[in-house]
């Protein structure tokens, strides 16, 4: 299946490449080594398969990730100031 995207005028960011790059943002910071490249890879190949089959434009996925890992970095921050904010038990 090859869609029907025009190269041109109006298009969407991807969703899904803001869910995947997202995710590999999040993990990025709890796996170890080169674990951490794993999610990297997957939201790559995931990127690429939106353009080859025509559902988005280039630039909809590069903008999708950057959404998601805009994202994932105020995830991190939010849940860092949560924890900085916490009471230590004694």
């Amino acid at each position: 299946f090859r869609g029907d995207v025009p190269l041109e005028g109006l298009s969407f960011v991807s969703g899904h490449a803001i869910i995947a790059w997202g995710v590999a943002a999040l993990l990025w910071t709890v796996l170890p080594g080169r674990w951490r490249w794993i999610p990297v890879g997957v939201a790559t190949l995931n990127a690429i398969a939106r353009v080859y089959l025509g559902a988005h434009n280039p630039l909809d996925v590069v903008g999708g990730g950057a959404i998601g890992i805009a994202i994932a970095a105020l995830l991190i921050v939010a849940v860092g100031m949560i924890q900085h904010r916490r009471p230590t038990d004694r």
